[in-house]
């Protein structure tokens, strides 16, 4: 309680000491404002001094010439007036000045009488000069100023001073002109330095302004009565005033005064940023400064405080933030250890002995080789050589545990540097990665074990990565492709597994994407089991059933794709023998009847669209029962074998031999013109020979009876056609045999 009293006494002393110093610089910057004010109105006013004199005896020149003239012709009549102006060398009594211009007489009607020196035509009538109609029409108007004009004579910006002069009657006599350079005056005020923003304003009493330093010939003319400033210049007619511009709304300090004798304001004004702005740079040092001396003041008075609050802070942190550390690496899965350059040991975590079991407790002060041993000690030596001379160390050692179980760690060594960068020891730090080395070796073991299946099936099988190359391929895929292993790695599956659709129906010859780019395309997407003909690199097809499917990692991100080739080729030989014999008969290779059934329908359909006619022959062996009861059945089928090929050999190019029975058979005709053509074939057939020797002696021998009919004519049914050459065939047997009968309505 006592030093936090004492702490907030020197705070508030300070805090006062501080405030102090401030209002002293506050005061002192408030003193150099004012000096600096004062300063910038003493060098106005000399400024405008010098102005004002300049434009008050110019002005008093040019207004004495006017009166001198003016007093030559005044009380003269019209004769003496006209001497004067021819003659009298007297009339113009003026010292030379390049600020004034020309001096004019002019008649009551404006026109030039006499000049100082010769004027144009131009300049010969001034009746529209506003000077001449203010003298004119006011008899007792003095001095007239007029306002800004360009001169006929030179086309210079100019000033008109004039009077008027009578005859003695009182009668207008005319006008005394001076004009007054003003583009002289502004070279003269232009060679003033003003200072950035500054301004030097003639004005006349009615507020119009008739000069202005920076020259700026677009304001010259314009009257500003009415405004803030002006009224004040006018009003007031001498002092300073300080006040923002119409004109440019620059705020200035304005010092003015009336000229004597002339109704004119003059004023030089400065910019208070200018006057103000070498003060505000030291105000802006000083106070900056100041604000500096008064913070360290602040921070002086506090050190002591904040030391003593700091040091203990730090200490009540540090007690913390090691107990916590020590918390931390005792619940750390792993050895932690600090040894230094003697591998004494330092510090170790409570892990230790929880692992090693007795040997790893209380280890500080001891040796390392009190905890692995000398020969264990020699095996590490060289790492913890490297590690003292500042190379850090990561290597897996083995450990026997508090069971004395060999295990495997993960070791790193850390050195450990001193404020001066010397090697001061080392930490030590141990993984154990027994689980990790036994996960990785039944990794092997299992990747060992796919590896031999892979190669052992008979399937083709080929893996890619996410992009479509091929990555693996198995023996059997190797194979079927003809790509060796080693050539295949890396290259676009396309490239190597070239497929084509499976020729057959239209739904299942439509050309795919290849299947590895479909399953890539929609990882998501389950890919059937398709057929194609694989063609491999040596130009053999192979009918193989694909599939494919995509690899995905443990983040469900797509990884690769692998596909499997199942060869079928045998498989669809076996079918398509299957379905041959479905279709033909297994002794001649004729179609059966289900086949000529199919046949039949498709020639009718033709025929129909093609309006022609269609011709059945059915054929029965005669005498065939004989030669299987006397020859055996093997004599009787080697005879019907003989009998279908001598019979095919007889047949047109689109015409069909069919067994639909043991000994019968059918001829379809397509595109017949006539019955003589099928009585043709018939007669054909009936003469083919028909017997064959036989081993045992004899000849196998038989005839043929033979029905005719056509389509659509005898019917428009095909299992119709068929009943009725059956009837016809069998009125041909009835008539001898070996002869054949049309169908008779």
């Amino acid at each position: 309680m006592r030093a936090l009293f004492a702490s907030s006494r020197l705070l508030l002393l300070s805090v006062v000491l501080a405030v102090c110093c401030g209002m002293l610089v506050a005061w002192q910057l408030l003193q150099s404002r004012e000096a600096e004010w004062q300063d910038a109105e003493r060098t106005g006013n000399n400024l405008l001094f010098t102005v004002s004199f300049v434009l008050e005896r110019t002005l008093d020149r040019a207004n004495r010439a006017i009166v001198h003239t003016a007093g030559q012709l005044a009380d003269r009549d019209a004769a003496q007036a006209t001497d004067i102006l021819l003659s009298d060398d007297t009339l113009f009594h003026m010292l030379p000045d390049d600020a004034l211009g020309v001096l004019l007489v002019t008649d009551a009607d404006g026109r030039v009488l006499r000049s100082a020196r010769p004027v144009t035509a131009e300049v010969a009538d001034l009746s529209d000069r506003e000077f001449f109609r203010v003298h004119r029409d006011d008899p007792g108007r003095g001095l007239f100023i007029s306002a800004p004009f360009l001169s006929r004579l030179d086309a210079r910006p100019s000033l008109a001073l004039s009077r008027r002069w009578s005859y003695p009657d009182g009668r207008f006599g005319g006008v005394v002109v001076q004009t007054v350079k003003l583009d002289v005056l502004q070279t003269l005020f232009d060679a003033i330095r003003l200072g950035p923003g500054s301004t030097l304003n003639l004005f006349m009493d009615d507020g119009t302004l008739l000069m202005r330093v920076p020259h700026n010939p677009e304001l010259l003319g314009i009257s500003l009565r009415g405004t803030p400033n002006v009224d004040y210049f006018l009003r007031m007619g001498d002092g300073s005033h300080v006040g923002t511009a119409a004109i440019d709304g620059v705020q200035r300090l304005y010092v003015f005064r009336r000229l004597r004798g002339f109704p004119m304001v003059v004023n030089v004004a400065q910019s208070t940023e200018t006057v103000l702005a070498n003060w505000r740079r030291s105000a802006g040092w000083q106070a900056f400064m100041t604000a500096l001396l008064m913070l360290g003041i602040l921070g002086l008075a506090s050190m002591a405080q904040r030391e003593l609050n700091a040091h203990r802070a730090v200490s009540t942190r540090l007690r913390r933030v090691q107990r916590e550390l020590r918390t931390i690496m005792d619940h750390t899965p792993a050895l932690i250890a600090h040894w230094g350059r003697d591998l004494t040991n330092r510090f170790a975590n409570q892990v230790h002995e929880h692992w090693l079991g007795p040997r790893g407790a209380l280890l500080a002060g001891r040796h390392v080789r009190s905890l692995i041993g000398e020969k264990g000690l020699r095996r590490l030596q060289p790492h913890i050589d490297a590690v003292l001379e500042g190379r850090a160390q990561t290597f897996e050692t083995a450990y026997l545990d508090r069971n004395d179980t060999l295990r495997h760690a993960s070791c790193n060594l850390v050195p450990d540097r001193d404020a001066d960068g010397r090697i001061d020891g080392f930490f030590s730090l141990l993984h154990d990665v027994s689980d990790y080395k036994q996960a990785e070796e039944r990794l092997a073991e299992e990747k060992e074990r796919f590896r031999v299946t892979l190669e052992s099936i008979r399937d083709g099988v080929i893996t890619t990565d996410a992009h479509g190359r091929v990555d693996y391929q198995n023996p059997a895929a190797g194979a079927m492709t003809g790509w060796p292993p080693y050539a295949v790695f890396g290259l676009p599956v396309a490239d190597v597994v070239v497929l084509k659709p499976v020729p057959g129906p239209r739904e299942n010859a439509v050309q795919r994407p290849s299947p590895v780019a479909e399953a890539l395309a929609d990882p998501a997407a389950t890919m059937p089991k398709r057929r194609y003909v694989l063609i491999g690199r040596d130009g053999q097809h192979t009918d193989v059933e694909v599939w494919a499917a995509c690899i995905l990692d443990n983040g469900q991100a797509l990884a690769g794709c692998v596909m499997v080739l199942h060869d079928v080729t045998m498989a669809r030989s076996q079918a398509d023998q299957m379905a041959r014999l479905a279709l033909h008969d297994s002794l001649t290779g004729l179609p059966n009847r289900r086949f000529l059934n199919e046949m039949a329908e498709q020639s009718m359909a033709d025929a129909r669209r093609s309006k022609r006619r269609l011709a059945l022959l059915y054929l029965d062996l005669d005498g065939f029962k004989h030669v299987n009861d006397t020859y055996g059945h093997a004599a009787g089928d080697a005879l019907l074998v003989r009998i279908a090929r001598n019979w095919r050999a007889q047949l047109r190019g689109g015409d069909v031999l069919a067994r639909i029975g043991g000994d019968e058979f059918v001829v379809l005709m397509n595109h017949v013109r006539d019955r003589q053509e099928a009585a043709q074939l018939a007669r054909r057939l009936l003469t083919v020979e028909q017997s064959m020797p036989q081993a045992g002696g004899g000849t196998a021998i038989v005839t043929t009876s033979m029905g005719i009919g056509f389509w659509p004519d005898d019917a428009q049914e095909f299992d119709t056609l068929i009943a009725r050459t059956d009837e016809a065939m069998y009125r041909a047997k009835l008539l001898g045999s070996n002869q054949y009968c049309f169908i008779i309505d």
